[in-house]
């Protein structure tokens, strides 16, 4: 009997030490795989998931830099997209975007395109001292004083030094997309921000 007890402990104390190694070895292989899951996703395991396309951008075309000359139907790169300022559209009384859509400023001209890929849908040119100074679309100057009328093309200093109204406090329509409201002298002028195209004059009598 004491021979069986003597038996019976010392394989428990050979059988111990495996028993209480085994955790441990399935944790040290737990930390392994995670190590090398780790080392598969560049060191970041959630790197990834910042950008499911892993910096490729899939649907935009190649950056064309931040002066190239956009139109309507093309579809921008996205770091091109990315760079350009975004801006209120009824600052610059423009139309509002439709979903999925913003404006987005590039050098002279405002550009709607998609928040997804880059299609641009409008292409409006801005005021901003465009074609380098030359002013090319716009009518020469005619003074201050000038008569304008209908269908008229404003030279670009004329509608420079006409003054910028708010159409609601004058009760007048609100301008489509790239034209605003002007007064000279005597007279409300609906002009376009780009040529000095006027579509509307409207006396204010006095007001």
């Amino acid at each position: 009997m004491r021979r069986l007890l003597s038996g019976v402990t010392a394989i428990a104390l050979v059988i111990s030490p495996v028993a209480i190694a085994q955790p441990d070895n399935h944790h040290n292989r737990q930390q392994e795989d995670q190590r090398g899951d780790n080392q598969r996703r560049g060191s970041q395991p959630y790197a990834n998931d910042r950008n499911a396309e892993n910096g490729r951008h899939h649907g935009w075309t190649r950056d064309r830099g931040d002066h190239h000359r956009w139109g309507r139907g093309q579809r921008m790169g996205y770091n091109d997209w990315s760079n350009a300022r975004r801006i209120d559209y009824r600052r610059y009384n423009l139309r509002q975007p439709p979903r999925g859509y913003e404006w987005r400023q590039l050098d002279d001209r405002y550009v709607l395109a998609a928040l997804a890929n880059g299609l641009i849908i409008s292409v409006i040119l801005s005021n901003r001292n465009v074609d380098n100074g030359r002013h090319l679309g716009w009518s020469k100057d005619r003074g201050d004083h000038y008569r304008w009328g209908r269908g008229q093309r404003m030279g670009y200093n004329d509608w420079n030094h006409a003054r910028r109204i708010d159409h609601r406090h004058y009760n007048l329509r609100p301008p489509p997309g790239g034209y605003e409201w002007r007064r000279n002298d005597d007279r409300f002028i609906l002009v376009g921000v780009a040529t000095g195209l006027i579509i509307s004059v409207i006396l204010s009598n006095g007001r």
